[in-house]
């Protein structure tokens, strides 16, 4: 697919992933970690630019990924949590494009689903800063955050939280219905990385 203009990629990867003891962004999806069926999904919906975040496991994910044509960005302080590690990317990434945000624990929706979130940019209002899928009556990742609204984050606090910031810049949602549960799963837990890890097989079993 062709790539894709006015927007670059930043994939959140610099959390500690205490909760489930291992680097998240490596958790196995049969030959492929979760942070390469990322970068996959963004080659084959044509996001050919942009950035992973990553923390205290940065060594562990460039021995084992290249996310090639995304380079890495490094958070010194990764315990500011996901606002800090938004404005680390957001300095690693061309100025004025919109940002196809998305978090690593959140790594099986579409190239299709992308694609569409890519279709309703296009489509926006002025006043709708963020493009969201949505799936069975519920929201998910990744989203689009319009070139817009970035100014008004690059001036929020490390330790901010990045929805309550989002809000209090008083943008509008625009949800894109799309038919792919994928956009729902996270990885927090050992739990729900099972429950993610056996709807990713039962779908390559039904393609």
């Amino acid at each position: 697919m062709p790539s894709v203009t006015g927007i670059e990629a930043m994939v959140l990867a610099a959390g500690a992933s205490r909760r489930i003891g291992t680097p998240k962004a490596l958790l196995s999806f049969g030959d492929r970690s979760a942070l390469e069926l990322i970068l996959d999904t963004l080659r084959r919906a044509g996001v050919s630019k942009g950035v992973v975040v990553v923390g205290e496991h940065a060594p562990a994910l460039a021995a084992a990924c290249d996310p090639a044509p995304l380079a890495w960005a490094r958070n010194p302080v990764p315990e500011t949590g996901r606002m800090g590690s938004v404005l680390v990317g957001l300095r690693a990434l061309t100025s004025g494009v919109d940002i196809l945000l998305w978090p690593v624990d959140r790594p099986l929706a579409s190239a299709e689903t992308v694609a569409a979130l890519m279709a309703a940019r296009e489509q926006a209002e002025p006043g709708e800063g963020v493009i969201v899928p949505e799936c069975r009556g519920g929201r998910g990742h990744p989203l689009i955050l319009r070139a817009a609204l970035l100014p008004s984050l690059v001036t929020a606090y490390p330790d901010a939280n990045l929805r309550e910031v989002i809000r209090e810049c008083g943008v509008g949602r625009r949800p894109v219905p799309v038919d792919d549960p994928g956009i729902h799963f996270d990885l927090d837990t050992a739990e729900e990385y099972e429950r993610a890890l056996a709807w990713w097989r039962a779908t390559r079993t039904r393609t």
